[in-house]
């Protein structure tokens, strides 16, 4: 869990530190405002690397679990952030 929690953090601000310099002055240069939503997959990317860790089998096994279950709540998951 804190092997997750740390890579989660770091890979999110991996791709918002360019945003934060920017914002308070450190830096000219201007950032793409698509690393915010980069950042955004840090934890998707951290909980597939970390699962990583236990073969193929492990992924796909995180990947049975995101989308088992009922349509119903696989779509109150997937919508919301779709939609906005």
């Amino acid at each position: 869990m804190f092997r997750f929690f740390v890579l989660a953090c770091a890979l999110s601000w991996l791709a918002w530190a360019p945003l934060t310099a920017s914002a308070l002055g450190w830096t000219d240069a201007t950032p793409s405002p698509y690393l915010h939503l980069l950042g955004g997959l840090g934890p998707a990317a951290a909980g597939l690397i970390v699962s990583a860790r236990g073969g193929r089998e492990g992924v796909a096994r995180v990947i049975r679990r995101t989308i088992a279950g009922p349509p119903r709540g696989v779509g109150v998951g997937v919508a919301p952030p779709v939609t906005l």
